[in-house]
């Protein structure tokens, strides 16, 4: 592979994973930053309860 061709597909490789690791990084919307919990009110009640 001459030295031009290898130079080039080394610089969109890097270019590709660069851009694709920013999009993976950043948050798609505000509820995305962290998890809820669930409070035992929000659970639905066990069949065998009265």
């Amino acid at each position: 592979m001459p030295k031009r061709t290898r130079a080039g597909a080394l610089l969109t490789l890097t270019a590709t994973g660069l851009s694709l690791g920013a999009t993976l990084a950043t948050p798609a919307n505000d509820s995305a930053k962290a998890p809820g919990f669930l409070a035992a009110t929000d659970l639905p009640p066990h069949p065998s309860s009265s």
